[in-house]
């Protein structure tokens, strides 16, 4: 069945390719028809030859339109036989009127007209090769009656010079039946090199279509994941935050040993829910897009000291030696948070699965770069499962999936923050002899650092100003309160724009700047709710969006509002850096507006 598939489209190609010739063979054809009309009728009746010039333009005519139609045949292919069959009918009818011309000529009598007439028969044959050939039926139904009725004509004369032309005539034909079964030949392996192109082709285009799809179902089930991620984080923060308090008070009110036990069992749970929740957002941060490095220069030395009192009690508590080489006057140019987060998970997850030995922090200075490595004596990653070791929930040796040995988020989350920053990570392990990550970052400017004293006083705002904070959730909206009221600002805090629309017409309240929630009731956005205030107060009051979401689409929208964008939890010295900031900048704008004295 295939081979008849393939031949039928063989036979298409090769019907197709003489369709797409047929206009100008046909013109050609008349064309020619009427130059040998002129130069016979001296010897043929001209009532003839007006009758066999009309035969072969409408021959011509009928072909044209026959060819015209075929070509707008939409299934071209599963009619390929029937349009061959026409192509060959149609060569025959032509060659049998060209042919006659044999018969009509008096070519025993006059030499010149025999001359004549052999020059135009073999110029026939052999012309037709070219436009013929590429399908064999039909050049030898149009050649055999052009030339045979001509040769044999001569060959049953008197006449030894006609025996000879009609001889040599027979032999033109049959070489040039040989030469259209050579040519057939190459042809129909071009159309068949061609149509297993075009079925490779076609090939690769449905497995393209095919990964296309299965990569647009990946990355929906990815964005579906991350928005689960995102959602879950999200609505699960503030009640896991009362829950805390409340186990906390449960602990402080147990009276009796067995209630104590329970309740510390309860908060062992609570701490390790903490954490997931913890890490699943960050991760949700980092596959959503919305952090964003904040690098600075600084002396390493002053994380390390931190991440080294808070690890080696754990440390030591496993009996193992938690050694830091020293790292004084080393500076780096990174994000400080991320990049002490980095070093922290690192460490931890060399303290994890060391159980006897050492975890060492050592480093590996180059010209324009410090490599961070953390060293551990454990028991070492199989080479076969170190790239697999940065996937999200992957451990080795927990099968049981204790949570004692972690959550398998820790690497994922190295490796998501090593991407974010640019900062290359690399793995050495060696099973039975220990394992060492690398952390590629570079190195920094001394005299761009900025010292804590430069950081306080970017901090410090020269006066009281107007707050007003728009936040549908109530912990949220009284934190905010209370902890900017702390700074020495008045701030009314409102659960949406409608509602401090009415304290401001009533009170006459201005506003130095408004912070509003991304996401708040009935479908409204932070910055929709900043214009609608602005709208009321009839200026441009500077505004500070914030936000828990994590959906790539709401942080891209929020982006676009033209408002600073920060990410809750909020850490309070950055908000206080923010406002700071924007009012600055407010007060530089009303100063640079200000008429001056000429």
């Amino acid at each position: 069945m295939l081979l008849k598939t393939r031949d039928r489209h063989l036979v298409a190609e090769q019907v197709k390719w003489h369709f797409d010739h047929v206009p100008s063979i046909m013109l050609l054809n008349s064309v020619v028809a009427i130059v040998v009309s002129f130069c016979i009728v001296q010897w043929v009746p001209i009532q003839t030859v007006i009758l066999w010039l009309i035969a072969i333009i409408v021959l011509s005519g009928v072909r044209f339109g026959h060819c015209q139609m075929a070509r707008q045949d939409e299934k071209f292919g599963d009619h390929a036989r029937r349009h061959a069959l026409a192509l060959i009918i149609f060569s025959f009818s032509s060659g049998v009127v060209w042919g006659s011309l044999g018969l009509l000529l008096p070519v025993v009598d006059n030499v010149f007209v025999a001359v004549l007439a052999a020059t135009l028969f073999n110029g026939l044959v052999a012309g037709s090769l070219a436009s013929l050939s590429n399908y064999k039926p039909a050049y030898i139904a149009f050649v055999i009656p052009v030339a045979l009725p001509f040769s044999l004509r001569c060959l049953l004369s008197n006449e030894d010079v006609l025996v000879m032309v009609g001889a040599l005539g027979l032999i033109f034909l049959a070489l040039n039946v040989f030469y259209s079964f050579l040519a057939e030949k190459e042809v129909a392996r071009t159309i068949k090199l061609s149509l297993e192109n075009k079925d490779l082709i076609e090939r690769l285009k449905r497995e393209k279509e095919n990964a296309e799809a299965a990569r647009e179902i990946a990355v929906r089930n990815n964005e579906a994941k991350t928005r689960f991620l995102a959602t879950a984080s999200h609505d699960l923060r503030q009640p896991l935050h009362a829950m805390g308090f409340f186990v906390e008070a449960l602990v402080m009110e147990a009276t009796t040993p067995k209630l104590v036990a329970l309740a510390k069992k309860v908060d062992n749970s609570l701490e390790a829910l903490r954490d997931l929740l913890t890490s699943l957002l960050d991760l949700s941060k980092i596959e959503a897009g919305i952090l964003s490095p904040t690098k600075v220069h600084f002396d390493l030395g002053d994380i390390i000291e931190e991440i080294k009192n808070d690890f080696i009690p754990e440390a030591q508590a496993k009996g193992l030696s938690l050694e830091f080489e020293d790292c004084n006057d080393v500076i780096v140019y990174s994000d400080r948070a991320m990049l002490s987060r980095i070093i922290r998970n690192l460490i931890s997850n060399a303290i994890r699965y060391t159980h006897f030995g050492f975890v060492k922090v050592h480093y590996e200075r180059h010209p324009t770069t410090l490599a961070i490595q953390v060293s551990d004596s454990g028991p070492g990653i199989p080479a076969d499962k170190c790239q697999e070791v940065f996937r999200e929930f992957f451990q080795l040796g927990n099968p049981e999936r204790d949570r004692q040995k972690g959550l398998g988020l820790g690497l994922s989350i190295v490796e998501g923050l090593c991407r974010l920053l640019k900062h290359p990570i690399t793995l050495r392990s060696e099973e039975g002899k220990g394992t060492t990550f690398s952390v590629q970052i570079p190195l920094g400017d001394k005299t761009r650092i900025i010292t804590p004293q430069e950081r306080g006083k970017q901090l410090v705002m020269e006066q009281t100003y107007q707050i007003l904070v728009i936040d549908d959730e109530e912990s949220s909206r009284d934190s905010m309160r209370e902890m900017i009221s702390l700074w020495g600002h008045r701030v009314y805090a409102f659960e949406g724009p409608a509602a401090a629309e009415l304290f401001i017409d009533f009170e006459g309240y201005e506003p130095d700047l408004i912070i509003a929630d991304y996401r708040l009731k009935d479908g409204l956005t932070g910055d929709q709710a900043i214009r609608k205030l602005q709208a009321s107060l009839g200026r441009e009051v500077p505004g500070l969006i914030v936000t828990a979401d994590t959906e790539k689409e709401r942080i891209r929208d929020a982006k676009k509002s033209g408002f600073i964008l920060l990410h809750k939890p909020v850490h309070p010295a950055k908000l206080r850096s923010v406002m700071t900031y924007i009012i600055n900048q407010k007060d530089i704008t009303q100063k640079n507006d200000l008429p001056t004295n000429s």
